[in-house]
């Protein structure tokens, strides 16, 4: 029975914890479903990497997710211009197996934004098994659906299938303006280029009125064949009839022109075009960058970089340098690009932005390749570059990398380690397998960066003995900046007084003079904060500097005496007044006074700002 009642214990306590873990996991994917929402409203571009937490999600989940919310991930899919057609395809996939697999609901909307990413990627597909598929979902295909697959076969230039999709619209549906642009698009693709200018004779007759959308179809089917006289006489016609063009219909034919390699009228065309917004420049980029990244560098950065007083300018370049690194870009090919903003536009930070997206790529060849290029054109690298190529290692457990790179970080790029970058990704991870300190002095790394990396690395296990002992046996000048809070802590926890006392002595000493910089006074007044909540500890702070013949000033013996009226006996209450009084010979001269009225000012100031304060915003209803 105690068997039985255990068993089941633990099966209800694991059934809890899952709610919990999916609980989590729910709340974490509402926030990222509101940051794209928020990402999609401001800008229309969105982080790859947040959908990809987020469809990881849903698989974590087993497909936790509410339908409207998956559908809003489809259609996001789409603002996604830093990646290639090829990503997104897969993006879109991915989701879709696993609302297949999880058997989240979906309806006709979530097909339509499907089919989207598949006709805007150049996706081939078959609508027949979409269809197929649809069946079996028990779902029927709406107007959008049969937009989606003649738009499909228009673009393949299949004016058969087509034909077959248009008969259905015909049936099920009216006619109007975008099929027959469609139509436009289909006859041009099958090489039909009269067919093609003469649907808008057809679409007056059925009394439907062709808009400036229409003729840019018709620019772009002359575009195709290179036809830049009737290009002109298209856009003449429509300035006599006063339709005006947007700054996408003259880019859409200039893409148009780009893709069948008809350079020759491009500057024309966008001499024709107002200064595109900027989430305009960015996808018509991107789609160039997608085929014709020469084209893209030559004859477009000039255009869309104007200068780097541009609003956006900091946001295309991290565009741009982003974008190239999803197209795997050799490092030759991204170097050259932070040497063209840096030299025209004067952008000293083009490669610190493309180091930056190296590292979010995970390509070390390429960060290490920039890193380089940065270095030899006379900027100074600062260590903390280095800290993702070191995670690396740690995460693989590749001790012999961590030290390959620590050693190349010296010798190739000239950059000392700091003490963070010892003391957060070497020491810990290779401390109790190598003489770390003598391997680290033959790389040519200071003795004093390495002693204060290892006394911190001690301190921030709590092991107080140990970095007492180090700090004895190698006199150094070690930082009080670095040590102090790290310090502080293991003090806190180990409420190990005499190694504090050890410690700090040698940190607030200079090793060239050998006197100490700063007086007990000041070194009692940085351990309040400890002593004050470990009362028990001030009577073993005192015998240690009885012992060691170490005094204080009047001011710390009125700071300390009042923790000792309860809890403290008169032995320790006469070493206090014989610490205070010039029993023994001073070891410091700094007068510690200026230091405890400062402390009592900042304590002071602490109190009122945490009762006066909040009070008087509240009669005044400001908001903190």
């Amino acid at each position: 029975m105690n068997d039985v009642g255990w068993q089941r214990s633990e099966s209800t306590d694991h059934i809890s914890q899952l709610k919990k873990n999916n609980t989590v996991l729910r709340l974490k994917i509402n926030d990222l479903i509101q940051t794209m929402e928020y990402k999609h409203k401001k800008t229309n571009i969105i982080c790859k990497r947040l959908i990809e937490q987020i469809i990881q999600h849903i698989d974590d989940t087993a497909g936790h997710i509410e339908a409207w919310e998956t559908l809003l991930i489809l259609r996001c899919i789409s603002y996604l211009p830093q990646c290639t057609p090829q990503e997104r395809i897969k993006l879109a996939n991915t989701l879709w197996n696993y609302l297949n697999m999880y058997h989240v609901p979906v309806c006709i909307s979530h097909y339509n934004a499907l089919l989207q990413i598949y006709i805007e990627n150049e996706h081939k597909f078959s609508p027949s098994e979409v269809l197929s598929d649809m069946k079996k979902q028990q779902i029927s295909p709406n107007e959008v659906t049969y937009k989606y697959f003649l738009e499909y076969y228009c673009k393949e230039g299949n004016m058969h299938e087509s034909a077959t999709i248009l008969q259905c619209i015909k049936k099920n549906y009216s006619m109007n303006e975008s099929i027959f642009n469609l139509l436009i698009l289909g006859y041009s693709q099958a090489g039909d280029l009269t067919s093609a200018i003469n649907i808008p004779n057809i679409m007056k007759k059925m009394n439907i009125t062709p808009s400036e959308k229409t003729y840019t179809a018709i620019m772009c089917a002359y575009a195709k064949v290179n036809d830049i006289k009737s290009i002109n006489m298209v856009l003449s016609y429509c300035e006599k009839m006063r339709i005006k063009f947007s700054d996408e219909n003259i880019l859409d034919v200039i893409y148009t022109l780009i893709i069948n390699n008809n350079m020759d009228y491009v500057n024309e065309m966008f001499s024709k075009i107002e200064e595109p917004v900027y989430t305009i420049k960015i996808y018509f980029l991107s789609k160039v960058m997608d085929i014709k990244q020469d084209i893209a560098r030559n004859m477009f950065l000039p255009i869309l970089f104007k200068n780097q007083w541009e609003v956006n300018y900091d946001k295309l370049v991290f565009f741009y340098i982003n974008k190239l690194m999803h197209l795997n870009a050799c490092p030759e090919r991204i170097i050259e690009a932070c040497v063209h903003f840096e030299t025209k536009y004067h952008d000293k930070k083009a490669f610190n932005k493309a180091v930056y997206f190296s590292f979010q790529h995970d390509n070390e060849l390429l960060t290490l390749n920039l890193l380089k290029a940065w270095k030899n054109r006379g900027y100074i690298l600062r260590p903390h570059y280095f800290w993702p190529i070191l995670i690396k290692f740690i995460r693989k457990n590749d001790i012999q990398g961590l030290l390959h790179t620590l050693k190349d970080m010296v010798a190739t790029y000239e950059v000392v380690p700091s003490i963070d970058t010892l003391a957060q990704f070497v020491i810990p991870y290779i401390f109790q397998t190598l003489d770390i300190r003598q391997i680290l002095i033959e790389y040519g790394i200071p003795t004093q960066i390495i002693d204060n990396a290892i006394v911190y690395e001690y301190l921030q296990n709590n092991k107080m003995r140990r970095a007492a002992a180090h700090v004895s046996a190698h006199p150094n000048v070690y930082q009080r900046c670095v040590l102090k809070k790290v310090l502080q802590q293991a003090l806190y926890n180990t409420r190990d007084i005499s190694s504090f006392i050890v410690i700090v002595k040698k940190v607030y000493t200079e090793t060239n003079s050998g006197t100490c910089n700063i007086s007990i006074d000041e070194i009692i007044l940085d351990m309040m904060d400890f002593l004050h909540t470990r009362t028990s500890c001030i009577p073993q702070m005192i015998n240690y500097l009885y012992d060691n013949k170490l005094t204080v000033s009047m001011d710390v013996y009125k700071l300390l005496s009042p923790f000792l009226r309860d809890n403290s006996t008169p032995e320790i209450l006469k070493r206090l007044e014989n610490i205070t009084e010039h029993s023994f010979v001073r070891t410091q001269t700094h007068d510690a006074r200026s230091s405890y009225r400062m402390f009592l000012v900042f304590y002071n100031y602490y109190v009122f700002t945490c009762t006066s304060y909040p009070k008087i915003f509240k009669e005044k209803n400001v908001v903190i």
